[in-house]
């Protein structure tokens, strides 16, 4: 038995398609906000202030949980950048992250991100990140340098 009536359907389907609606443009708006700073021209690939010289396809994906980490040594404010725990990130992802390293280091002159270094419990204890290691998590070095 069908107890809605006609007028009664259509509102429900008109406020379910207001909704899915504000859902896809909200999604589509992060988006946007998200690449609007990526470039690719030919093989040239920049975000913001960074170029990807990495070999893997920008959005393919690194199948674990991560932190990357930018020292910028004696270059910049000399401050160690630490990124929040990126789960599964693409390529794409680790060159925002690269970016946003890059503007906190103040490091404006190591800018080509060329590869990531896998670090091990001794290179962060040896290096003194001051992190809480956590074994479920893999900790990258962003390889960046000049010209």
């Amino acid at each position: 038995m069908n107890i809605l009536n006609n007028d009664l359907c259509s509102l429900i389907y008109d406020k379910l398609l207001n909704s899915y609606e504000n859902d896809i443009n909200n999604i589509l708006y992060k988006i946007n906000k998200k690449i609007e700073k990526l470039i690719i021209n030919n093989n040239l690939i920049t975000y913001d202030n960074c170029y990807y010289q990495i070999n893997n396809y920008l959005f393919s994906k690194i199948n674990e949980k991560i932190i990357l980490i930018n020292d910028p040594y004696i270059f910049g404010n000399q401050q160690v950048y630490i990124s929040k725990v990126l789960d599964n990130p693409t390529y794409f992802d680790i060159l925002i992250e690269t970016s946003k390293s890059i503007c906190e280091t103040d490091n404006d002159c190591h800018i080509y991100l060329k590869k990531l270094k896998k670090l091990n419990y001794k290179d962060i204890i040896d290096n003194l990140y001051n992190i809480d290691y956590d074994n479920t998590i893999n900790y990258y070095e962003l390889i960046l340098t000049s010209c």
